[in-house]
């Protein structure tokens, strides 16, 4: 059961579909007690199940007279599937038409009759159950239902990224930040000197000149201080001693 439940869709509790035919052989084995049907149930799907019969089926039970009275009794424990037909039919047609072909409701069939297993053989996802000297057997999956299986997971591996369900769809990695340079402790990092604004063209010429002056002052300050003949004031050309102490009258007075 584990490959309908997880291809198809089948839990626990399971609904098992009873015919006539499966309860009349079970009277005849002496499975009389509803409890004992249930527990061979349960042990042949592993798991926990619900008796269901149909209305029809109950029909035919009574059609075996008074001998079948113990079946009827027995039958009338199961929970009453509404198959909706004001007249009864056969069983087989009745469950035929429950299930459908899609087996909606996810049933589970149990039978004896060989007609109905080969028209469920047809219909995919249809589990049955049948007797076989005494022991219940759960039939193996039809072609019907691995066909079925292989185009859900063909159908799968190719789906888009919308039909793929959103607990199996890929999950992008969280993207991890890049890891830069660390960058230094503000504490130890030096202030950086503020840069005066350059001085216009005019206020360096002017600079420059005013210290050109001022290294001329001091070489000639240090020249007298000195009094070496070599540094002293030249004449000016074109005039003679006589004009040179003359000139130099006129201006002490």
């Amino acid at each position: 059961m584990s490959m309908y439940q997880e291809a198809f869709g089948f839990h626990a509790p399971f609904q098992i579909l009873m015919d006539s035919s499966f309860c009349a052989d079970a009277f005849r084995l002496k499975l009389l007690n509803t409890s004992n049907v249930m527990t061979l149930m349960s042990r042949t799907v592993q798991e926990d199940c619900k008796l269901i019969i149909t209305q029809c089926c109950i029909a035919e039970l009574y059609k075996l007279g008074e001998p079948g009275q113990p079946i009827v009794d027995m039958a009338k424990t199961f929970e009453r599937n509404r198959c909706n037909h004001r007249e009864a039919i056969p069983a087989e047609k009745c469950i035929s038409s429950i299930i459908g072909k899609k087996n909606k409701a996810r049933y589970i069939v149990a039978t004896q009759s060989d007609d109905l297993r080969d028209t469920l053989r047809e219909t995919p996802a249809v589990p049955i159950i049948h007797m076989k000297r005494g022991v219940l057997v759960l039939e193996p999956p039809s072609e019907a239902t691995k066909k079925k299986k292989a185009e859900m997971d063909e159908s799968t591996l190719h789906a888009k990224d919308e039909e793929v369900p959103t607990d199996q769809q890929a999950q992008p990695r969280p993207q991890r930040k890049p890891r830069g340079p660390k960058q230094p402790n503000p504490l130890s990092v030096m202030k950086k000197k503020v840069k005066q604004p350059p001085l216009p063209k005019k206020a360096k010429e002017v600079a420059s000149a005013a210290v050109s002056k001022k290294r001329e002052r001091e070489e000639e300050g240090d020249e007298a201080e000195s009094g070496d003949p070599k540094h002293r004031r030249k004449r000016r050309k074109g005039k003679t001693a006589g004009e040179d102490l003359s000139t130099q009258s006129l201006e002490r007075a």
